[in-house]
Order: structure tokens, then C-alpha cells, then sequence
């Protein structure tokens, strides 16, 4: 008799053959682990931008956990874009601080007890100087956590890298 990890039997010998059972009967598959909290963070082009007026959305997901929180900065090149506002979602608890607009860096922030309803964290409005690709947006996630206060591991944090449009 055979015993795997879990102590259960999962074969025996038979006229000098192994003979299996249905070894995925006892232990777990890729399909079946659970999923490694992420939280990922996304830069939006809306659909109504212009060349010249850009409407974008902060955009914060999770994924295998229900999302409780999160802190995070927008950075850019402000010779190439011009913030006009940014305004914080709507749900839960969500915060923008625009101050450092000018030198090209928008701080963000939410937290909910029950569950965001939308992934929209900020709406930024501004202008392009420059193609928006010269404007180099990123956004980054510092920290996020689920509703029960547990942090997602620095390296299930997923920056953007650029704007995608909507």
C-alpha cells in the first residue's frame, strides 16, 4: 500500500505492477487551489477624450479577494499633461489628492467595510501638451488589503504601465 501527503491510500502493488486510484480523487490540482490574491490598478482612457481634453479613470481591482483597500499614486509628465480635476469615486470611502498636480504626481486612497460596487478609484480631467504617450502615466498601488484587514503581498501588486483605452 502506497499512502500520499494526505495520508490516504492512493495505490498498492498487483502482481509486482502499481496499480494507481484515482490519485486526483485526493489531491488538490492547480484548478482546484485557491487563487493568490491580487489587486491590480489600471489607467483608463474614457471613450469621450478628445486630442486635446483627456478624461481618464483610476481604475482598482481585485481579484480572489473582496477588495477592503487600498492606497496608491498616479505619476506623470506634466510638460506633456495638465490636470484640470480629479475627483474620487463614489463608493465606500474613496480620497484623491490632487496637490502635487503641478509636479506631476496625484495621490489616491479608498477603503469600504462592506465591498466597493465600482473599480472607478479617481476621474481625472486634463489636457494634452504633447501626444498623451509623452506624458508617461503610471499608476502604482502601495498597499491593499481585504475586508477582514489582511494585506495583499507587495508582489500581488500589479502597476500600470501605461493608458489603456476604455
Amino acid at each position: 500500500m502506497f499512502v500520499g501527503r494526505s495520508g490516504r491510500a492512493i495505490g498498492q502493488f498487483a502482481g509486482g505492477a502499481l496499480l494507481f486510484a484515482a490519485v486526483s480523487a485526493f489531491t488538490p490540482t492547480a484548478a482546484h487551489a485557491p487563487a493568490v490574491p491580487s489587486v491590480r490598478v489600471a489607467v483608463v482612457r474614457a471613450a469621450e477624450s478628445t486630442d486635446k481634453r483627456i478624461v481618464l479613470f483610476v481604475r482598482v481591482d481585485g481579484t480572489g479577494l473582496v477588495l477592503g483597500s487600498y492606497q496608491g499614486h498616479l505619476h506623470f509628465d506634466p510638460a506633456a499633461f495638465v490636470v484640470d480635476s480629479a475627483v474620487a469615486g463614489k463608493d465606500g470611502s474613496r480620497y484623491v489628492n490632487p496637490a502635487d498636480a503641478p509636479k506631476g504626481a496625484i495621490r489616491f486612497a479608498g477603503f469600504t467595510t462592506s465591498g466597493f460596487t465600482s473599480s472607478d478609484a479617481v476621474r481625472i480631467v486634463g489636457r494634452s501638451l504633447k501626444p498623451l504617450a509623452a506624458a508617461k502615466i503610471t499608476a502604482e498601488l502601495e498597499v491593499a488589503g481585504d475586508l477582514d484587514g489582511k494585506a495583499v503581498a507587495k508582489a500581488s501588486l500589479v502597476s500600470a504601465t501605461s493608458v489603456t483605452d476604455k
